[in-house]
């Protein structure tokens, strides 16, 4: 009897001879169990999320790694440093950017005048 399966590491479907023991994924190459006794592969985008998710320090709620702040208690999830310097570098690059936007467009306008 021959069955499919997927494969534990990379989630690629393969053909196998139906009995319940390991075998080789053709596509990665690693050893992957088949079977009754195989578990279900995780799906790529969950483990991706699972992977951005961290547990708050002060009240245990899972936060994204990228929140400021958590969202069921509302502390600081990065020091109160970390975070002026977050502003700050912003600032400095907003004004780096108006700058040389001003510097080109002046540049322009004295182009064209000069006509």
């Amino acid at each position: 009897m021959i069955a499919t399966a997927h494969c534990q590491h990379c989630s690629g479907l393969f053909e196998y001879d139906g009995m319940s023991r390991t075998e080789f994924c053709p596509h990665c190459g690693k050893e992957s169990a088949v079977g009754k006794s195989a578990p279900a592969p995780a799906p790529a985008a969950a483990l991706a999320v699972a992977k951005r998710l961290v547990p708050c320090p002060d009240c245990g709620q899972t936060k994204s790694t990228r929140a400021l702040w958590c969202p069921g208690c509302g502390s600081l999830g990065i020091s109160l440093f970390r975070f002026i310097l977050n502003i700050w570098g912003t600032i400095c690059l907003v004004s780096i950017f108006l700058y040389v936007f001003g510097w080109i467009i002046l540049k322009i306008i004295s182009l064209i005048s000069w006509q």
